[in-house]
């Protein structure tokens, strides 16, 4: 749920009521609050019970935190936080939840504009972006994209469905592609109004996260830099590639990074996208180009060669 948290005396936290509701709280009761650095994680109720634990994923990846999660057959909740809050760099903060039951992936949600449900349906050729963007200006809160799709008679219930479960899936396997950022676990139950069906055991969808990071790794090879200007070149991909056709048509001048997001293909996609415009003479090289050598500190520069009348013998 989204909540808007009101900052007031110490130890006190307030919460609109049906957000209160939803935790099972009522004014007054205590609360347990877990943060990460620079962003709001969870609350849960004073003395629910259950663990957690929270730490960098710089010192443990995302692979090793879920197969902990997984191997003790947890119940619970997985935050994970990526990026900068705002004002802080050039990557906006995001957030991504995943939820286990007794060790398995059962639901997940992120703040990713391409982890939607509209940009998973797209890019996996279930929805035309025509589509998308008709029916985007429809969907408010009571009335999500699902719904929308089938009232329009775009998808069946059931496309819907296999659509939420490809979604939650690439969530997790996107998370696998994400070196740096921080993360919280809390034991607990999930709600089991959220969860889906995925198409194969948490186990081999972890096997399938890990050769996904290998893959980005690979292609990080020939675009390592998402900061570098995206130009056009004036070629065009070689086959009906509609992901590298939208990117290309932001291709003016604007950062690799900012194109991705705009384009909501996210990072895996995007750099596929990416390669094929670059392979194909579509787009300018997206290398890194080399810094300009610094120059020298003070105290590494040579001293000052004394004037010759100070090099001569005393008389």
């Amino acid at each position: 749920m989204r909540a808007r948290l009101t900052v007031g005396p110490e130890d006190a936290v307030a919460l609109a009521p049906r957000d209160a509701e939803a935790l099972g709280v009522k004014h007054g009761d205590e609360v347990d609050v877990v943060t990460l650095r620079g962003a709001f994680a969870l609350v849960a109720p004073g003395g629910a019970g259950g663990s957690w634990f929270a730490g960098s994923l710089a010192g443990l990846s995302f692979a090793e935190v879920a197969q902990l999660v997984a191997s003790t057959l947890r119940s619970g909740l997985l935050l994970l936080s990526y990026g900068v809050a705002p004002g802080g760099g050039h990557a906006p903060l995001r957030r991504k939840a995943i939820s286990f039951r007794d060790g398995r992936v059962v639901f997940a949600s992120s703040s990713d504009p391409s982890d939607r449900l509209g940009p998973v349906l797209w890019r996996a050729g279930l929805l035309g972006r025509e589509d998308l963007d008709r029916v985007a200006g429809l969907v408010r809160a009571g009335r999500p994209l699902g719904q929308v799709l089938v009232e329009e008679k775009l998808l069946g219930s059931a496309q819907v469905y296999e659509g939420i479960v490809r979604q939650v899936r690439e969530i997790v396997l996107g998370c696998f592609c994400e070196p740096e950022g921080e993360f919280v676990f809390r034991e607990g139950p999930h709600d089991e109004r959220n969860a889906v069906r995925l198409p194969e055991r948490t186990r081999e969808l972890f096997l399938a996260g890990v050769r996904r990071a290998e893959e980005v790794d690979a292609l990080r090879q020939d675009v390592p830099d998402l900061e570098a200007p995206l130009v056009s070149a004036g070629g065009a991909p070689a086959g009906p590639d509609l992901l590298a056709e939208r990117l290309l048509a932001l291709a003016d001048g604007r950062p690799l990074r900012q194109a991705l997001q705009e384009a909501q293909l996210g990072i895996y996609d995007g750099l596929r996208a990416a390669v094929a415009l670059v392979r194909a003479g579509a787009v300018a090289s997206l290398t890194a180009s080399a810094p300009e050598a610094a120059p020298p500190r003070p105290s590494e520069a040579a001293p000052p060669r004394p004037p010759a009348a100070a090099l001569a013998p005393p008389p």
